[in-house]
């Protein structure tokens, strides 16, 4: 029965699952954030906060120093998810996890990216500071 692959279990209530996450993450709880996420994307993978289960979930790496793990979460928003509304928010973390790694050049090249793509957001005076460090 494959009908089944993409719904959650009757029981499983996507929307709570991803409030109850969301909050541990706002509680500094990233950990617990974390798992409560990967069990939301696992039950809910048609649901509207998939994306921004993600990008919680790279937040929440990098706050806990975790770069390179936060990278896989940031670059999956990036091509999967391009319409993602917190995009120039999941680029210029992408970049910050590159600088932290010391990979300048892909920190420079994501910082411009999201100068040159998202003019007069927070995101692209942040990416503008940032480069002038380099």
């Amino acid at each position: 029965d494959t009908s089944s692959v993409n719904n959650p279990p009757p029981s499983f209530d996507c929307s709570q699952a991803y409030d109850s996450a969301f909050i541990l993450v706002l509680q500094l709880k990233y950990e617990e954030g974390i798992a409560g996420m990967r069990t939301f994307l696992e039950n809910c993978q048609q649901h509207d906060n998939v994306p921004n289960a993600h990008y919680w979930i790279g937040e929440s790496l990098y706050m806990l120093d975790k770069f390179t793990e936060a990278i896989v979460e940031f670059e999956l928003l990036t091509k999967d998810y391009k319409d993602f509304a917190n995009i120039d928010r999941a680029l210029y973390k992408l970049a910050r996890s590159h600088e932290e790694l010391g990979h300048k050049d892909q920190a420079k090249t994501i910082y411009q990216q999201v100068v040159d793509d998202f003019p007069g957001t927070l995101s692209a005076e942040q990416a503008r500071d940032r480069l002038k460090e380099f």
